[in-house]
């Protein structure tokens, strides 16, 4: 229609979607359209089957957008689902053609589905260029062919959500309180979470895109330290802004770093809520380059030499501080080059306004076989509490919880700002969901018992108090709770969800309740 092509003939566009019932979001009847849950490969099998004869003909192309999301749940699985149900359709005299995100997986299973594939065309950039390489084709040679189109690069309009902003800082000023010991926010759970929930909910999520997801939180915690520092200082009274210059170093040396950590250190998200223990290096530091060593961080804890560095997440935070108090109005980024993650014994950051080679392979994604390797410590020490109550050993100093404040920086926050990051939450949830259900059946746990696990999981993470009954209920669930938002915000939580009871219920289940739109709890109605 864009193109100038005229309507769209009736009949001519048919949808399987395997998104909406999988996350728990709702669903309408649509004569055009079949739906499929995402965790099961038959029901897509069934799906494509059935529209197939609705159309009644043969010549039609299945655009698959994208097979990541079933090779995620069902791991290898995938290839026998290429072999028997799209070579079968691609037999009958129709064309089918795959998208799928090359660093989600095994590279082995990455090639075993290349190799039943007629034609492979990557989607790379080059540059600022975005090319399509074609590797092999029937009907064409090997060529790169530039094209234009929206880049994942494109910075977030965080000015067209001023409201949202807003409304996340008004419920931060009661949050703030909380974590100060004036007040308890959270009456019957309290306000600290375990950090293996929130690692499940921060780890999941990077599983889900492990190329782009560290530069798309980097960039929106970054940009939301920035935004959020400008609301806040709005709102106090004129001769406090008018004095703040006064307490800010007119340059960024390593005597006024030192005082701007003094006055602002725990501004950076460490310090109230036990997120990490950090100090600023003054004896390595030097003029527009600074230095932070961090222990005990809440991302990286438990995880020691799974190859990488895992903590960009904080680096995001430090980078954002320095841009706002930046005088000169120049942003500032950093890397971290130690991390407990290579086998260090504590995490090192630098932080520099400067472009630096190192922070594009900073960002540059994460290795598949290390996520597993944390993802799966992770669901072990899960299935470790819900079986036998043991907990993660707790941090020397700061223990094994930290405020739920930080769950929801990292989840209902940022989901916000990006309908992207609400997907992958969501799509994170239903995956986490499913396995530990999964792990629980495999383990002996009768179905009905499998509900009592679930409780306990909740209750032994302090995420929230969870009820089963007609419909479920989650009182102060800690990745909504206090926000005053308008809208349902439980999107990790609600795949979980959806993903924990489809297998051991074959049940769906829709939010229809949040305490972000200001009701008393969260509720979900089976489906």
């Amino acid at each position: 229609m864009e193109s100038g092509l005229g309507g769209i003939e009736p009949g001519l566009l048919n949808f399987i979607d395997v998104y909406n019932e999988t996350v728990g979001l709702s669903v309408s009847d649509r004569p055009d359209t079949v739906y499929a849950d995402c965790n099961d490969l038959s029901s897509i099998d069934i799906a494509i089957s059935k529209l197939q004869d609705r159309i009644g003909k043969k010549g039609v192309l299945l655009a698959f957008d994208s097979l990541t999301a079933p090779y995620l749940f069902s791991g290898s699985e995938i290839l026998r689902f290429i072999r028997q149900t799209l070579s079968r359709f691609a037999a009958k005299g129709n064309a089918v053609i795959v998208c799928i995100d090359e660093g989600c997986g095994k590279q082995e299973d990455l090639v075993a589905m290349m190799s039943q594939a007629h034609g492979i065309i990557k989607m790379e950039m080059e540059g600022d260029q975005r090319i399509l390489n074609v590797i092999k084709h029937p009907e064409m040679e090997a060529a790169k062919i530039p094209f234009s189109g929206k880049g994942d690069a494109t910075p977030i309009p965080y000015e067209t959500k001023s409201d949202i902003l807003i409304k996340y800082a008004e419920a931060d000023r009661d949050v703030f309180r909380s974590m100060s010991g004036k007040l308890t926010a959270r009456k019957k759970m309290g306000d600290w979470v375990n950090i293996l929930w929130y690692q499940l909910v921060f780890w999941g999520g990077l599983q889900w895109d492990p190329v782009r997801f560290p530069s798309l939180l980097y960039n929106m915690t970054r940009d939301t330290i920035i935004q959020g520092f400008k609301y806040y200082l709005s709102y106090l009274p004129w001769y406090m802004r008018l004095l703040m210059p006064l307490f800010l170093p007119r340059k960024f040396s390593v005597k006024g770093i030192k005082k701007l950590y003094r006055q602002f250190g725990s501004m950076s998200g460490a310090k109230g809520e036990k997120h990490y223990a950090c100090e600023y290096l003054d004896e390595i530091s030097r003029d527009d380059e600074h230095h932070f060593r961090k222990r005990e961080d809440a991302v990286s804890w438990g995880f020691p030499n799974v190859g990488g560095a895992l903590c960009f997440h904080a680096v995001a935070e430090f980078a954002g501080v320095l841009s706002f108090f930046d005088r000169q109005g120049r942003d500032w980024d950093g890397v971290e080059y130690m991390c407990i993650g290579r086998g260090d014994p504590y995490c090192q950051l630098k932080i520099t306004p400067k472009k630096f080679p190192e922070f594009q392979e900073f960002l540059g994604g994460f290795d598949v076989a290390k996520l597993e390797k944390i993802n799966e410590h992770i669901l072990g020490q899960i299935l470790s509490l819900t079986l036998y109550g043991k907990t993660l050993p707790g941090r020397p100093t700061l223990g094994d919880e930290l405020h739920f404040h930080e769950v929801q920086a990292d989840t209902s926050r940022q989901a916000a700002f990006s309908e992207r990051f609400q997907a992958v939450l969501r799509m994170a949830g239903a995956n986490s969901g499913r396995k530990i259900a999964t792990l629980l059946l495999d383990k002996g746990v009768k179905e009905a018992e499998t509900t009592k696990r679930l409780i306990d999981l909740f209750q032994l993470t302090k995420a929230g108090e969870l009820a089963v009954g007609e419909t479920i209920r989650i009182e102060e669930n800690c990745e909504s709770y206090g926000l005053r938002l308008g809208q349902p915000s439980c999107f990790f939580t609600t795949g979980f969800l959806n993903g924990f009871f489809s297998a051991t219920k074959n049940q769906h289940l829709k939010e229809v309740r949040c305490v972000a739109d200001g009701s008393p709890y969260c509720e979900w109605e089976f489906r």
